[in-house]
């Protein structure tokens, strides 16, 4: 499931990426030699940034609970078993406990909790202006 979700993205990616280029190269003789690198040079690093965010958010942890959870107020997870902190959900698509989980993405085949949440807004905002970008451009 996860490879197809990286290849999907990816062909969606590259696919941007070169409609976008084409466009960029008729920029050139329009707006001349400075706008055309400009924005291009702007665009091709959204487009990396949102791939590194979206590499970090689908391969990172989002905050998974281990088997001995330190800290005051220690309760069990009636799904798995395991130890959950205050503010700890279950993933039924996981099967695991995770730290102030918000969801489990289907984009990202991974759950957003407490250590990827900061690269899947990271994702959204590269991706939602690379797509600006494009549109402007395009």
């Amino acid at each position: 499931m996860a490879l197809s979700n990286f290849l999907l993205v990816g062909a969606l990616i590259l696919w941007t990426t070169v409609s976008v280029s084409v466009h960029l190269l008729r920029l050139l003789n329009v707006w001349g030699f400075i706008a055309g690198v400009s924005c291009s040079t702007i665009f091709y690093c959204l487009v990396l940034c949102t791939v590194t965010a979206y590499t970090k958010t689908s391969l990172g942890d989002p905050g998974y609970v281990g088997e001995t959870v330190l800290g005051r107020k220690q309760q069990r997870c009636s799904k798995c078993g395991n130890g959950k902190p205050e503010r700890a959900h279950h993933c039924s698509i996981c099967n695991r406990c995770v730290l102030k989980m918000d969801h489990h993405c289907p984009w990202v085949d991974n759950c957003v909790g407490f250590r990827n949440y900061k690269f899947f807004m990271l994702f959204l905002c590269y991706a939602s202006a690379a797509s600006i970008l494009g549109m402007v451009i395009l």
